[in-house]
């Protein structure tokens, strides 16, 4: 697998030619649907398809087809906005 991956490669270089694209020189046609859809087909069925199908291979279909967006009963809402403990929860020690 992991000679195969090595071999499989998206092409070196700048875009369009390679797969590097440089913020001085991007420009929005860039961000249309139709060109990301080229890129990501390129890139699963051109450039890396071994990677790609071992990839979706080793996803768990079950885990897939869970809803993964949180609601408001599984948010802990216990820490503030920036990650640490309201004053009125911490044990003092």
């Amino acid at each position: 697998a992991i000679n195969i991956s090595r071999r499989q490669s998206p092409p070196r270089g700048a875009y369009p030619f390679g797969a590097w694209q440089s913020a001085c020189t991007v420009l929005p046609e860039f961000f249309s649907e139709a060109a990301k859809q080229e890129r990501t087909t390129r890139l699963t069925t051109m450039d890396t398809p071994f990677l790609y199908k071992f990839l979706l291979g080793t996803m768990d279909s079950d885990f897939q087809a869970e809803d993964l967006s949180p609601t408001s009963e599984d948010l802990d809402t216990s820490f503030a906005p920036d990650g640490t403990a309201p004053s009125s929860t911490v044990d003092e020690v």
